[in-house]
């Protein structure tokens, strides 16, 4: 039976999960294109979802500042931080959306509990 390293030398891993996996081009990738996204709608409400505190955040684009977006905050879940000036690094930015004209973020400080 053979031992696991020539096991490991005898699988082909295709070059697209081996560039996906183990390079970390994917990453310079990813930052320029969603800087990329965030400068070309600077002025725009976005909604953003981070995995820290405060979790979400909906603003406008104030600007780019090399890899971090500067955000107006609108709202997020905690008051104190609504109408304040977010500085968030764009590696930190897990799922976010921006209005695009054809489908709009909802005003959930409009939206009432009844």
């Amino acid at each position: 039976m053979k031992n696991q390293d020539q096991v490991k030398g005898q699988r082909t891993i295709s070059p697209a999960c081996r560039s996906a996996v183990n390079n970390p081009l994917i990453n310079e990738l990813r930052r320029a294109n969603v800087t990329q996204e965030f400068e070309n709608h600077i002025g725009s409400r976005v909604l953003i979802l981070i995995a820290q505190f405060p979790f979400m955040i909906i603003g406008t684009i104030l600007e780019i500042n090399a890899d971090y977006a500067f955000i107006k905050i609108e709202t997020t879940h905690i008051n104190e931080f609504d109408n304040m000036t977010a500085r968030i690094h764009i590696d930190n930015i897990e799922v976010f959306f921006i209005e695009d004209g054809r489908f709009e973020i909802p005003n959930i400080q409009q939206i009432s509990g009844n």
